[in-house]
């Protein structure tokens, strides 16, 4: 009961010391992505913020969801995968060790595992679809404009 206490211990500040670790490199990916693209918008020419695809609103909201993206993709989402996949190895040695046929068995239910994730994951992520040709933030940003050019 000693090593369980241990490995409890390891497990806590381990989780601790991941979530800090990507939940910063996360958080500094998405804003030196923010800066880069922010600086290279500023970098065209006045003409181009002319075409309604290139209107503040368009920018901004794409420049937002863009970001949001990265972060989802390299946070604590990234620090989750890792954490599942070490303990999936970690299961594993043990397993093997104690009891190998324990072990090939959970080996042999891991395409099962994996199999039923990729399908859960393909239904959760089915979005209706969007038929609006022109993004809120851009209706937004007109009506705004039409309200300065009405006064």
């Amino acid at each position: 009961s000693l090593w369980f206490l241990l490995l409890a211990a390891f497990s806590f500040i381990g989780n601790i010391c991941m979530g800090i670790g990507f939940g910063v490199s996360g958080s500094r990916s998405t804003r030196r992505m923010r800066v880069l693209v922010f600086d290279k918008l500023m970098r065209y020419s006045m003409g181009w913020f002319d075409y309604p695809d290139h209107s503040t609103g368009e920018l901004t909201t794409r420049l937002e969801e863009d970001s949001e993206a990265v972060g989802n993709i390299t946070g604590l989402s990234q620090g989750q995968r890792v954490q599942v996949f070490s303990c999936l190895a970690a299961g594993l040695i043990v397993t093997l060790i104690y009891s190998w046929q324990v072990g090939l068995t959970a080996i042999a239910c891991i395409p099962l595992i994996l199999g039923s994730s990729i399908i859960q994951a393909r239904f959760a992520s089915r979005e209706p679809p969007n038929d609006n040709l022109i993004s809120p933030a851009t209706l937004l940003e007109r009506s705004f404009a039409d309200i300065v050019l009405l006064q």
